[in-house]
């Protein structure tokens, strides 16, 4: 009877620990978040091109029954990767998103560029959590290679007059041994400038094919601009897929002060009255050489 009574504690224990681990395993599931970094518009989700920009999208996945409210993720990249915001590359950003729904999925746009060409797998990593503990983490590994395509690209002036013509000069040439197609560049301008060229497209590019100094003009109507953001975009397309390479310039378009020019032309004056005046004094200071003496005294 004891025997039997025994066995059958054993068994209820045996049952309520299944269903104990059971809740909580489901309890687990339920409330699982994880991130993901989802390619948008590169070809390959593990390389990318020196120079190359690719769009990918941070996604956060809540399978909790409840909302997620606060939840943080913190990108960090390579130092051969960068990440592109607001015509600047940075190593790492913060997304916030103020609430997930329930049984659902948020997304993030970012762009990464290739920075240098590294035979080795580069980070992309994930610091996620709700508020400011991000102690959970998520990396995805990402190569850069050589380009098939040389893209140099420069700016006339970084700063110039209203109304004057600037222009970005662009170099392209085909190092590789096969043909590429669809090579186009353009020159994207902000509103406040005037864009004064045409696109540039090359249905096929063969190998070692050249473009040099191809010129994309651009003009400010306004008086004054500010400090604003040219890019020149490049694309093109081969085995692996479509490419896009950005170029991008800091300009600004505005008059000098009056003042300015004043206060650098009387500073200007002081310094060469000083310079005169100083020449002069010393002269006259100089010491006048000793006689030197007769030979003929003894």
């Amino acid at each position: 009877m004891g025997e039997k009574r025994l066995k059958s504690v054993a068994f209820k224990n045996a049952f309520f620990l299944l269903l104990f681990l059971l809740f909580f395993s489901v309890g687990a599931f339920s409330q699982e978040i994880f991130v993901s970094i989802v390619p948008l518009s590169h070809a390959s989700p593990v390389s990318i091109y020196e120079s190359e920009t690719a769009d990918f999208q941070l996604v956060v996945f809540n399978n909790e029954t409840g909302g997620l409210k606060n939840f943080n993720a913190r990108v960090f990249v390579d130092p051969s990767l960068a990440i592109v915001s607001g015509g600047t590359t940075k190593r790492e950003q913060l997304f916030s998103f103020l609430l997930v729904p329930p049984k659902s999925t948020a997304a993030k746009t970012f762009t990464i560029r290739g920075i240098s060409a590294r035979n080795a797998d580069l980070a992309i990593t994930v610091k996620y959590g709700v508020g400011e503990s991000l102690s959970s983490s998520y990396s995805m590994a990402m190569r850069v290679t050589k380009s098939p395509l040389s893209v140099n690209a420069r700016v006339a002036k970084s700063f110039f007059a209203p109304l004057e013509e600037n222009s970005v000069f662009l170099d392209l040439k085909n190092t590789s041994l096969v043909g590429l197609k669809n090579v186009s560049a353009e020159l994207v301008v902000p509103p406040v400038f005037e864009n004064r060229s045409a696109p540039v497209f090359f249905a096929s590019f063969a190998p070692g094919q050249s473009v040099q100094n191809s010129s994309f003009s651009f003009a400010a109507p306004d008086a004054k601009t500010g400090i604003q953001e040219v890019l020149l975009v490049v694309k093109f397309e081969d085995a692996f897929g479509p490419h896009r390479v950005e170029k991008n310039f800091l300009v600004e378009a505005g008059k000098l002060n009056r003042d300015v020019f004043v206060f650098i032309g009387v500073l200007a004056i002081l310094v060469l009255l000083v310079v005169f005046f100083g020449s002069k004094k010393a002269g006259k200071e100089a010491p006048k050489a000793a006689p030197k003496p007769d030979a003929n005294k003894r």
